[in-house]
């Protein structure tokens, strides 16, 4: 747009800015505001608002040459302007920071204008950090955090994560600054400490959200290390961190004490109804237990480790961060949990056992119950596959009582089929080292014996509705329990009745024996039945493809719309896991009587 008439007022050049910035045209708006030095300090305000709505990604993309004018433009306005004024004007178009380009060029310009502060200086970054810093929260997350094997090698393919990876990039850069600035600043100790402290504060904030959610690993690809976006992002995080506040485990003790100290102050204002006003917020939990995964997995600080406390006080003064991590919905925060779990783990010294009495600790069966959730839940196999090597040893580092109650506590609350059988499984690892040598450790054998057996086989060889029981469903779990019971039928025969089964054998028989082959005829019968009637139904019909619709349930689900041959085949499949626990059931009654026999001559 040519501008060759003289501008007579103000209002005359704000509407030809507001008409050259619809057309989107550069040379107008760089005409109007730099060339003719506009300088009118009521327009600032107004000039800021428009210019900052073309800085976007689309109008970036389609003319960047009008956008850079309008960024020279504001930073004219920013120089020549006020400061305090400029800042709130910056700041007042916080809700479309969602724009990359936006976010990155208000970054460079609130930099710029709280620079230019003489006093309140810090205040007026950290009102700006509150901001921002929202903004970063409020990042979207990748949708499918749910990968494995080969796509774990490329996340920054995703464009969502690249996203948050340009993001957290521009705002680390911005941080980066002002932790520069105060690290060689002359100001009073306490008053450098306070600074320091809110600018902790708000990185943590970062590896709250979205860090947490991301994979912060380095790959190894044909023997060179491959570091994502994401892990760039983290170590320039951890590298100001560091330089901020040095001792890490300091750090998140310091950050504990002062979220103990919030909450005794919000509970003195409940309970006594005073006027306990205070302004901090407590230090995020994720955000301490992503610290803590960098930390022990990624190897971020460890070395600053106190000598003076145990490893098995590390792990225990973690196990809190495990809990958190493994507790959310989502697969890679969840890796990091059980990543950090295992590490605690190892780091124990060989033949640490904890006792009885550690249980009192509840994060030990939270974490217990978290693995297990895992295992079952998680989409992810590796995750899943990770969590069933954990389990074994994790039980194994207690005492004799410290582990039968764990058994207890899991057969009483599992309800999953195929947990619950590998739980079988590891209590017969437990059985089979007192069988193997009764001597070894006999002061705490008795613990798996006797009665306290019996009250573990009640729990496992309960049928929750007698014959009626889907078998199908609890196949995993029945498979299980009789061979556990074939096992201690085998080793431990009534003449020498070891583990005291033989006591209460009668009632197992009773209970889950006579109402298992029971429920087996029962079972077999009803889908025997089904399929002779698909079968007798599709010499009627077009073929064995056509999409029927029958009220059938197999392991406990509705049958769907499906091919008359398919529902077939899938019945046979649950005959043949009726078949199988059939013929254990079967075998375990031969052993029975031919044991019953030998101890009867």
């Amino acid at each position: 747009m040519e501008m060759e008439m003289i501008v007579e007022s103000v209002a005359d050049r704000m509407n030809l800015i507001r008409e050259c910035v619809s057309y989107k045209d550069p040379v107008g708006v760089k005409k109007l505001i730099l060339e003719d030095k506009f300088n009118e300090e009521s327009e600032h305000w107004e000039l800021i608002s428009i210019l900052g709505e073309c800085i976007t990604q689309e109008n970036f993309d389609t003319c960047p040459g009008f956008v850079t004018v309008c960024e020279r433009c504001m930073k004219y306005v920013l120089n020549v302007g006020k400061p305090k004024e400029l800042l709130l004007a910056l700041l007042e178009q916080a809700d479309s920071f969602s724009d990359s380009v936006k976010f990155s060029t208000f970054l460079g310009l609130l930099e710029m204008v709280i620079l230019k502060l003489e006093t309140n200086q810090f205040y007026s970054l950290e009102l700006a950090l509150e901001t921002l810093s929202d903004c970063i929260r409020n990042l979207e997350l990748p949708k499918s955090l749910d990968l494995e094997g080969e796509e774990r090698r490329a996340p920054d393919l995703d464009p969502v994560v690249d996203k948050i990876n340009t993001d957290v990039a521009e705002y680390l850069n911005f941080l980066s600054k002002f932790v520069n600035c105060l690290t060689v600043s002359g100001c009073k100790e306490s008053e450098l400490q306070k600074k320091k402290n809110t600018l902790v504060k708000y990185l943590l904030r970062v590896l709250e959200h979205p860090l947490v959610f991301l994979d912060l690993q380095a790959k190894e690809v044909n023997g060179r290390t491959v570091k994502s976006g994401s892990v760039n992002c983290m170590e320039r995080l951890m590298g100001l961190l560091t330089s901020l506040h040095p001792r890490f485990t300091e750090l998140i003790d310091d950050s504990l004490s002062h979220n103990k100290r919030l909450d005794r102050r919000k509970r003195i204002k409940l309970d006594t109804s005073e006027d306990v006003s205070f302004e901090e917020e407590p230090v995020s939990m994720m955000a301490l237990s992503c610290l803590s995964y960098l930390m022990f997995v990624e190897g971020y600080g460890q070395h600053e480790t106190s000598c003076l406390i145990t490893k098995q006080g590390i792990m225990e003064s973690n196990l809190k961060f495990v809990v958190a991590l493994m507790r959310k919905e989502e697969s890679e925060v969840r890796l990091k949990g059980v990543l950090l779990f295992q590490h605690l783990l190892g780091i124990l010294n060989e033949g640490t056992v904890l006792s009885y009495e550690d249980l009192d600790r509840p994060e030990y069966f939270q974490i217990l119950d978290a693995l297990f959730d895992i295992m079952i839940r998680c989409p992810v196999k590796d995750i899943r596959q990770l969590c069933v090597q954990i389990v074994p040893g994790f039980i194994q580092l207690f005492d004799s009582r410290a582990r039968y109650q764990i058994s207890l506590k899991l057969f009483g609350t599992l309800k999953h089929a195929g947990a619950f059988g590998f739980c079988v499984q590891l209590f017969k690892n437990q059985m089979e080292e007192i069988i193997a040598d009764p001597w070894t450790g006999s002061k705490d054998s008795h613990i798996f014996c006797g009665i306290n057996l019996k009250r573990v086989f009640l729990l496992m060889t309960s049928l929750p509705e007698g014959p009626a029981t889907d078998l199908v469903e609890n196949s995993d779990r029945i498979i299980a329990v009789l061979n556990f019971i074939r096992y201690l039928v085998l080793k431990d025969p009534p003449k020498t009745n070891l583990t005291g089964f033989w006591d209460f054998y009668p009632h197992i028989e009773k209970e889950f024996l006579k109402p298992l082959h029971l429920g087996l005829d029962m079972s077999k019968g009803h889908y025997q039945l089904e399929i002779t009637g698909l079968e007798e139904g599709s010499q009627s019909k077009k073929s064995l493809e056509e999409q029927v619709e029958m009220s059938i349930s197999v392991a406990g689900f509705k049958m769907p719309k499906m091919a008359r041959g398919q529902k077939i085949a899938i019945m046979r499949m649950a005959l043949n896991t009726l078949d199988l626990i059939t013929s254990l059931l079967v075998r375990v009654n031969e052993l029975v009587d031919q044991q019953k026999k030998s101890a009867d001559k």
